[in-house]
């Protein structure tokens, strides 16, 4: 009876020494997993700007429900990667490496809007975000995105065609005569 007992209680202490027990690849799985569905609250884009004294800096930001880019766009940076993105409640933290610069937001979301400060080489500046809706940036966006390789460098932009027809000859006599 004994070692009857002895094995049940070899048994069920194997049992909850491999319960209790988890690697840490599980517990970054499962922190990651609450961060994601944590982000749908600011799923979408937003823009506003870093009040920089007497020099707003406009940006652009797109959170998904994992991550999220930035633009800036005078400075021609272009749907870039946030290095992490951090949701509690309504406090949020994002941040992005560029350059060998770490760069953070760090602020609180109230329904449409996120403000907070931004931080680059220890200098930090007010920003604030406002939810844009998809039909904005969908009409905002429309066109055909071109790029030409250049002698010292790429430049892209967005080609927008118009809707209608434009002006013709007729319309403006295109400053020709036919006896020249």
């Amino acid at each position: 009876m004994k070692r009857l007992l002895s094995i049940i209680c070899i048994i069920v202490s194997a049992a909850l020494l491999m319960a209790g027990c988890r690697t840490k690849d599980e517990v970054q799985v499962e922190e990651k997993s609450k961060e994601v569905s944590s982000l749908k609250a600011i799923e979408g884009r937003w823009e506003g700007d870093i009040k920089i004294p007497n020099q707003p800096l406009p940006i652009i930001v797109h959170f998904t429900k994992k991550d999220g880019t930035i633009s800036i766009p005078v400075q021609g940076l272009n749907e870039f990667p946030l290095t992490s993105v951090k949701l509690s409640e309504s406090d949020l933290f994002f941040d992005m490496k560029i350059q060998n610069q770490q760069i953070t937001f760090d602020g609180k979301v109230n329904q449409d809007k996120i403000s907070g400060t931004f931080v680059q080489k220890g200098q930090a500046f007010p920003f604030e975000l406002l939810k844009k809706s998809d039909q904005a940036v969908e009409e905002k966006e429309s066109g055909e995105i071109v790029q030409a390789d250049l002698k010292n460098g790429t430049i892209k932009g967005l080609l927008e065609t118009p809707k209608h027809a434009g002006p013709s000859c007729d319309d403006y006599n295109c400053g020709f005569r036919a006896d020249r």
